[in-house]
């Protein structure tokens, strides 16, 4: 329950917490709540009419609880969206680009028509292949198939003969994952 406290009619405050203690004069210190309903006349107390708040876009405007209003002899909600002005919008603007480029990063690379996701343990999976690679090439070997599984659930089969395509695509793309 939230309620509201005016003074000779005019909206004073929110009371969002009812079992918050809030000193109200010298003898009177206690919640909402327990304040007699006399008390709650007495000190401009009512219950506020909460509303479902409206609708707004997130990207260029922002919505937050304003003052309550009295709406017939009832304190009611109000909620005020505002558009963003220049700057935050191009601040917001640009988050969104960065958190969308973040998003398509972190969505992965299609390799050899397989999704490959982009997580620490996708990149540890492909160290160890590239590893096992190294090691053979400098035995003289031929490195074996190995089933990378992503955390996509997506299966890429890395042999000896497709490491090298597989490499020249994820390499670059986990490099794009850092700043120079």
């Amino acid at each position: 329950m939230r309620y509201v406290q005016t003074s000779s009619g005019s909206f004073y405050r929110h009371i969002r917490d009812e079992f918050e203690s809030i000193r109200w004069d010298e003898t009177n210190k206690t919640s909402v709540r327990k304040l007699p309903d006399a008390k709650r006349i007495e000190f401009g107390i009512s219950r506020l009419q909460m509303v479902t708040p409206p609708a707004y876009d997130s990207a260029s405007q922002t919505r937050g609880e304003g003052d309550a209003v009295l709406v017939g002899a009832v304190w009611t909600q109000n909620w005020i969206v505002t558009d963003l002005a220049d700057e935050a919008l191009a601040l917001a603007q640009s988050v969104a680009a960065v958190n969308a480029e973040k998003d398509a990063k972190l969505k992965g690379i299609e390799i050899l028509g397989v999704m490959c996701s982009a997580t620490k343990e996708d990149q540890n999976g492909m160290l160890a292949i590239g590893f096992d690679k190294l090691t053979n090439t400098m035995a003289g070997t031929k490195m074996g198939s190995t089933v990378m599984k992503f955390e996509n659930g997506s299966e890429l089969v890395v042999t000896d003969e497709n490491f090298n395509a597989v490499d020249a695509l994820w390499r670059p793309f986990r490099k794009s994952f850092f700043t120079p």
